[in-house]
């Protein structure tokens, strides 16, 4: 796993792939990423972590993304080909750098750097013209982004917002709760074993349940839904795979 450019910082992780790394790590990418090229108006993911969860509700990481402006799109499962670009911008990269014949990460960054420098810089693309000549925008979104400036713009109803626009069934258990956030939060023991609809209501800053034929059963307050938990990541949810607040 790499970033675009030797100035994003660490590029390499000893880790696998995106699900192995903790949602911690994946901000500070995104926040290396976002000071070097500007914070872009949408990231295209897949629905693995740290993007997507088994709740189905959105993660903590793209309410944190959400709140600094940049909303995702998620493709289809199983269709890596909605993301055919970067796919193919990858495949190009991996045959440049020749991966095998490398002896240490910093020989495979090295290489990697230079594939991607010379994908975009130099090699004809459209005219005898390069990516970066063609799309000048792709050295800077001009959506400026630093620490001090999230401190500071960081939006929490645009965060809330994302989840908001999310309707998630779920089942409740015997108890007469549902898991929501790391959380069980109570519906009514007359409706265990029974489906519902959870939503977030941004106004009230509340679960609410409803049945099938949209009658609201209960809500409850979401104190687990906050500033802090979205910023930081910390809260956790026992139905994601290893990923907070999803």
């Amino acid at each position: 796993m790499s970033t675009p450019a030797r100035s994003c910082g660490r590029a390499f992780s000893p880790l696998a792939s995106w699900e192995q790394v903790p949602s911690q790590q994946a901000q500070a990418f995104l926040r290396e990423a976002f000071a070097h090229y500007g914070r872009p108006a949408w990231l295209r993911v897949d629905n693995g972590t740290p993007w997507g969860a088994s709740g189905g509700l959105p993660t903590a990481l793209v309410m944190w993304a959400a709140g600094c402006g940049v909303r995702t799109h998620h493709n289809d499962a199983r269709r890596p080909e909605q993301n055919g670009r970067v796919e193919r911008s990858h495949g190009t990269v991996k045959r440049w750098a020749e991966p095998w014949l490398c002896e240490a990460a910093e020989e495979l960054q090295a290489r990697a750097d230079e594939a991607s420098r010379r994908q975009r810089e130099s090699y004809p693309y459209r005219n005898g013209e390069s990516r970066l000549e063609v799309f000048p925008q792709l050295r800077h979104s001009g959506r400026g982004y630093s620490r001090r400036w999230e401190r500071s713009e960081w939006s929490l109803p645009e965060a809330l917002g994302v989840l908001a626009e999310v309707v998630e069934k779920r089942r409740v258990d015997q108890n007469g709760s549902v898991s929501l956030y790391s959380r069980n939060v109570y519906v009514g023991r007359s409706w265990r074993g029974s489906e519902v609809w959870v939503r977030y209501d941004l106004q009230g800053r509340r679960w609410m349940f409803s049945d099938h034929n949209g009658h609201l059963l209960q809500h409850q307050d979401a104190p687990e839904i906050n500033h802090d938990s979205i910023l930081n990541l910390t809260a956790s949810d026992s139905r994601t795979k290893r990923n907070p607040l999803a």
